[in-house]
């Protein structure tokens, strides 16, 4: 072979070489903003997650509040719960109300901070002086709400929704029933009249006391949550009425909740307090 020849292969292999190695380095690039991408979705992901995830809880809302046209103390029905901000941070938490089914001639209302609002308001207002504004790991305990059946007898329910006023997804709702001289009925469940829930003695608790229980349902459960809503005691009631014993030194000094369980629904609660 001429050295002419030699020459042209060698400048060949040295191209075909370069050309490999600008190949790898181009795919190697390829790949690298590819993994990028990856992660930023992956990252950006996560952020919506986390935006996502609830941080209002609501202590034991009552599904269903009773009351009798004959009895004038029940002219006026109410219930309350506190309200916690779980996040680290401090939100602005505001309420809206929708009502989903109404009997005609009743009207309901609800107070949120400072305030107890019109029959007719359905959101609280975004006025710098009436905006709630709750501190991460706080609770709140100025939420009531009220229904005036007015001698019309029937259920009415209404969702209640506390929402982030600067992030609205962050929100949690609940369903409350009024039943005036019916029962109360749950989506296909029927609350009954008879279940109840009863502290015997006195409140604060110091020592051991008791609660009565009675309901008609197919099973019950006693529990007793605290503020954060995390079931601190729990047993299942074989019998339909009785007495559930609650001794202090087996809880934390502090506000807890007893509720009556039956058929898988709230329909009675208690709230006492420990102080040893």
């Amino acid at each position: 072979m001429s050295m002419e020849n030699q020459d042209s292969s060698q400048i060949l292999r040295r191209v075909e070489h370069t050309s490999k190695v600008y190949l790898t380095y181009k795919r190697q690039i390829i790949f690298s903003q590819m993994k990028k991408n990856v992660l930023l979705a992956l990252f950006l992901g996560l952020i919506s997650l986390g935006l996502k995830a609830q941080s209002i809880v609501l202590v034991d809302p009552l599904t269903c509040v009773l009351g009798n046209t004959e009895n004038p103390d029940d002219f006026e029905i109410d219930t309350h719960w506190d309200v916690i901000n779980t996040s680290n941070t401090d939100k602005i938490i505001r309420v809206r109300r929708q009502v989903l089914s109404e009997v005609s001639g009743s009207r309901n209302k609800f107070c949120w901070g400072p305030l107890c609002y019109n029959w007719d308001t359905e959101e609280s207002p975004t006025n710098e002086n009436l905006l709630v504004t709750i501190p991460g790991g706080a609770t709140n305990s100025t939420f009531s709400c009220y229904y005036q059946h007015q001698n019309y007898p029937g259920q009415t329910t209404v969702k209640y929704c506390f929402f982030d006023h600067n992030y609205p997804a962050d929100e949690t709702c609940v369903d409350i029933n009024f039943a005036v001289d019916v029962d109360c009925v749950v989506g296909i469940q029927e609350y009954n009249r008879s279940s109840q829930l009863e502290l015997s003695g006195p409140n604060p608790v110091v020592g051991t006391t008791n609660l009565t229980f009675a309901h008609s349902g197919q099973s019950a459960r006693f529990e007793v949550i605290n503020l954060l809503g995390a079931v601190v005691k729990s047993a299942t009631l074989q019998n339909q009425q009785g007495i559930v014993f609650i001794n202090s030194e087996d809880f934390e000094n502090g506000n807890y909740v007893c509720n009556l369980i039956v058929d898988g629904a709230v329909h009675s609660s208690v709230r006492i307090v420990i102080a040893k």
